[in-house]
């Protein structure tokens, strides 16, 4: 789609305009497992001040979630999560309400930064899942009709549990996680425990 300094430029400025977005007002994401989806989200809208946010940020696995928005209101979703009989409800340590309206500075950033860079771009050459959609990308899609996804993405729900659900039942078999802390395999353990069994963990 993009060669690799196109790629590494587009990651460090997504990076520095988040990290931006998150420096006020006070803000965070997290932790809520143990919970349907349908019981969380009438939480996150109750524990949410006037003006303020608090919204399901990622959708990791069944009943596994990762909440976002103003300090304040995820301090009371806590509780409100913890007395509706969550398994785990704790604050996570990162500063910023990433995946909700908090970061539309940085979505605004990322979209000029995108299309300025999509002249350069090729259509992929093999299939792309989208987690803000949670759908297939087929080879050959002209970069236009992806190139949005990639930056309402910082504004929206990750559905990391739908795509990776939309690639086993399409078929895909193999699955490899980059890096040191296998947080990808343990989730994976949650949504297949075959697929789980075979996935492999590369270190770097």
């Amino acid at each position: 789609v993009m060669d690799f300094e196109t790629g590494l430029k587009l990651v460090k400025l997504r990076a520095e305009a988040m990290q931006e977005a998150a420096a006020a007002p006070p803000q965070g994401m997290a932790s809520i497992a143990g919970l349907e989806k349908a019981k969380l989200a009438p939480l996150c809208k109750e524990s949410a001040g006037p003006g303020e946010i608090c919204k399901i940020a990622n959708v990791l696995f069944d009943k596994g979630f990762a909440c976002a928005g103003h300090k304040e209101a995820l301090d009371r979703l806590v509780e409100k999560a913890t007395a509706a009989g969550a398994m785990q409800a704790k604050m996570l340590k990162t500063k910023g309400a990433f995946h909700t309206d908090l970061m539309l500075p940085a979505k605004a950033k990322l979209l000029k930064a995108l299309e300025d860079a999509q002249p350069k771009m090729s259509a992929p050459k093999c299939d792309i899942y989208m987690n803000v959609s949670g759908k297939r990308i087929a080879a050959g899609t002209p970069p236009s009709e992806f190139v949005p996804l990639l930056a309402d993405q910082l504004c929206s729900e990750v559905l990391w549990e739908p795509s990776v659900s939309a690639m086993i039942a399409d078929g895909v078999k193999e699955y490899y996680e980059c890096g040191p802390m296998k947080q990808l395999t343990a989730m994976m353990k949650r949504i297949n425990q075959k697929i789980w069994k075979d996935m492999k963990n590369i270190d770097v």
